[in-house]
């Protein structure tokens, strides 16, 4: 009849509706942040402007990038049976740092270390072999750093503190006119030594950095005029 009818079709419309509202909640995202006991890894980074380099000051520049790593303490291996390696936090304004909520690194209380580099690269897979090079150009030269390592993280303590130490140098060259009576001028300058190499590895897991091209002579052809000045300084 159709009083039967409209029942049948009365629940029909319920029972869609049922599995509509379960459809759509199963098929909702699950955000891993809100894991009970899990806490994102936050990110504080300072520079060591006590060498000479690019980066002088003691924050980053805005639209930095690094990668992080985070491993457990107890052993070096993956931390809660999960690899975080190579992770990029981000910076607008050097101050504070942000990841891709999709790739956050999650903390809990299993207690773990982080490493850290400069610039971030895809590229990189293995922080202790990190390539590294000079340019030619001083204008191109890219200041690589790596970072203190982290530790005692977990979701009780979830900021990793880094301090960036450069791994590259800017060398300075200081000419001084003496008694020559012209005006000075210098087109280019040469270095050569042992330990001088355009090209090596950071491992910046261990804060060390090894050349993989000694004794290249290093040419800079900046120019400079000293004039009346007794001294003058090359880059």
């Amino acid at each position: 009849t159709i009083t039967k009818m409209k029942s049948n079709l009365f629940f029909l419309g319920a029972a869609l509706l049922l599995l509509v509202s379960c459809s759509s909640e199963l098929d909702m995202p699950r955000n891993e942040a809100l894991v009970e006991g899990k806490t994102p890894l936050s990110v504080n980074v300072l520079a060591n402007p006590s060498t000479k380099a690019l980066v002088n000051g003691t924050a980053l520049p805005g639209g930095s990038k690094i990668g992080v790593k985070l491993v457990k303490s107890a052993d070096g291996s993956a931390y809660d049976n999960k690899t975080y390696n190579n992770i990029f936090y981000s910076t607008t304004d050097g101050n504070s740092w942000t990841v891709d909520p999709a790739n956050q690194i999650l903390l809990s209380a299993t207690e773990g270390k982080a490493y850290a580099y400069y610039p971030y690269s895809s590229a990189v897979s293995d922080f202790k072999a990190i390539s590294i090079s000079s340019a030619a150009n001083p204008t191109d030269q890219i200041d690589y750093m790596y970072g203190n390592v982290a530790t005692g993280l977990k979701n009780s303590n979830p900021t990793a503190n880094f301090t960036m130490k450069h791994a590259m140098a800017i060398v300075n060259f200081e000419i001084a006119k003496g008694s020559y009576t012209g005006t000075g001028s210098i087109t280019s300058v040469k270095m050569k030594g042992n330990t001088a190499s355009n090209t090596g590895t950071m491992n910046a897991e261990a804060g060390t950095v090894t050349a993989t091209n000694k004794g290249y002579e290093f040419e800079s052809t900046n120019s400079l005029t000293l004039g009346n000045s007794s001294t003058g300084k090359f880059i």
